[in-house]
């Protein structure tokens, strides 16, 4: 794993992840809702099943085509080359047996990317609990990347079939040191997303 990571970005890595996922061309679609909503659990009954809900914030653009399972925003003018912040959202739904990816999987995944591929990095919080109707994963982590320091939240949540995440990276800079990031991060997960039942 650590020759296969060894020279790829943490959105590489993500891209990489998203190659291995069957039917998952890229299509000219709008711009997605603002809320998302993305399926976490799907089994249980019509008024009871688990959505994540992700507000992008409004001066943030889609940096792709429209994708079933993985999305890229950015504050305006900003591209994938050149960002100070980028949010990702992603749901993989697993319908054949041994598809399935929990969040805490996902989590792994993210950690075993970062360390294997990125220099300076830093495990500043990790964390997994099972609510019975869903499981959720948290992490997050600093790492040095094309010469300057990055914050990365990742955090997912899964059902028995579903699992729909969200990552928020923000690059340092004079105007916002390691400390301050952080909270940034945090800050974007308690006030933009949250769990709906529909």
């Amino acid at each position: 794993m650590v020759r296969l990571f060894k020279n790829i970005s943490f959105y590489g890595f993500i891209m990489f992840i998203l190659a291995l996922i069957p039917n998952c061309g890229f299509f000219n679609k709008p711009q997605p809702p603002n809320p998302m909503f993305l399926p976490i659990n799907t089994t249980l009954k019509k008024g009871e099943q688990l959505n994540l809900k992700v507000r992008i914030p409004e001066n943030f653009n889609l940096l792709r085509p429209l994708h079933p399972v993985l999305n890229e925003f950015a504050p305006k003018n900003e591209t994938l080359s050149s960002w100070t912040e980028i949010i990702t959202t992603q749901t993989i739904t697993g319908s054949i047996p041994g598809t399935q990816r929990s969040s805490k999987q996902m989590v792994l995944f993210a950690r075993e990317g970062l360390l294997n591929s990125l220099t300076n990095v830093n495990v500043i919080e990790e964390f997994h609990k099972d609510y019975k109707t869903y499981k959720m994963s948290t992490l997050v982590m600093a790492y040095d990347s094309k010469g300057r320091r990055e914050v990365v939240r990742v955090l997912y949540y899964s059902g028995p079939k579903t699992c729909s995440g969200v990552l928020y990276t923000v690059a340092l800079s004079p105007n916002l040191n390691e400390s301050d990031a952080i909270k940034k991060i945090k800050k974007f997960a308690e006030t933009n997303t949250s769990i709906v039942t529909f």
